[in-house]
């Protein structure tokens, strides 16, 4: 059977490699085939859909963490944002079971970064058109992760980049996580910074 993955390198400071693949949804064999970017809305784009539904909790940490190189490049160095999700852990004690569930962490000056395992945007009105959408996240000059999907969405147009004042979320926003394995995703923020 056929089968698609995602693939994740990691490579250590010695050369030592690891490669990991992570299985791809797939889509039941009915009469109707989606083509491949149909595919490809449907699951890795599916955040961005306005059908689809917020299924993550989300959360604003809180603490600030140091910006360093450690945040803004995929390393295996991450005890902050180790500390963050026991912080996680205890927040969302109060939503039952799920594995889904995200901390966003933010700066010394209260600038959003992103989630302890996602880049995130947050969903607001444009300001020529109220009745339109739009996606931003936060600028990297924050110290948040230059992930690959961040990369892919900026470059085509999907979401904007611009400071983001983690002080201004409320619970009950809706926000948009994403990395590279699970493509993007809807939360809602159950608690938030004040």
């Amino acid at each position: 059977e056929k089968a698609c993955y995602k693939m994740r390198v990691l490579i250590s400071s010695s050369g030592r490699m690891r490669v990991e693949a992570h299985p791809l949804t797939r889509i039941p064999v009915s009469n109707y085939a989606p083509s491949t970017s149909q595919y490809f809305i449907n699951t890795i784009l599916s955040g961005f859909l306005p059908t689809s539904v917020p299924t993550w909790n989300v959360f604003v940490d809180t603490k600030p963490i140091s910006v360093s190189p450690f945040t803004t490049f995929k390393t295996t160095y991450r005890d902050h944002y180790n500390n963050a999700r026991n912080r996680l852990a205890e927040m969302a004690a109060s939503y039952g079971n799920s594995n889904q569930n995200e901390i966003l962490v933010y700066n010394d000056a209260f600038q959003l970064m992103e989630g302890s395992i996602t880049n995130v945007a947050i969903i607001k009105r444009k300001d020529d058109d109220l009745n339109k959408m739009r996606f931003v996240t936060p600028a990297l000059a924050s110290g948040c992760l230059c992930g690959t999907m961040r990369y892919y969405l900026l470059k085509k147009s999907l979401i904007d980049e611009h400071p983001l004042d983690v002080r201004d979320l409320k619970e009950g926003d809706i926000v948009i996580l994403f990395n590279g394995v699970m493509g993007c995703v809807k939360g809602i923020i159950r608690k938030s910074l004040k």
